[in-house]
């Protein structure tokens, strides 16, 4: 049952995103509305998913051990979970690279990304 209704979840999110992102964009064209919250939203979601889906990818391969934050807490992003590994010094070489990357784009974006009521330790 439970791989069932990922399964549905997954097809409704193919089938229904392009139409409702579609349907969205010209409502505030036509309405002139402010887009930036719902693309801020959207965007958060996404990585939230992204957090819980590649859950086990991650922690194997963008954390030294399992004894600290680890990947897959539904309610933080990936981002957040770097940022507390970095702090105990508990990030592989592509778990560095990746933290670099994100501080690029946005300076300290992984620090000021922790979330400290979210999130597990290790299992």
């Amino acid at each position: 049952m439970t791989i069932f209704l990922v399964l549905l979840a997954g097809l409704l999110l193919l089938l229904l995103s392009p139409i409702a992102t579609s349907y969205f964009l010209i409502k505030c064209l036509v309405f002139k509305q402010d887009c930036r919250p719902w693309f801020f939203n959207v965007a958060l979601t996404i990585d939230q998913a992204i957090n819980v889906i590649a859950a086990e990818l991650f922690n194997d391969v963008l954390l030294k051990t399992r004894q600290y934050a680890l990947f897959g807490y539904p309610d933080e992003t990936p981002s957040s979970v770097l940022g507390k590994n970095e702090l105990k010094n508990n990030l592989s070489f592509l778990g560095r690279l990746l933290k670099t990357l994100l501080n690029k784009i946005d300076p300290n974006h992984t620090a000021s990304s922790i979330e400290h009521d979210e999130g597990t330790q290790s299992k």
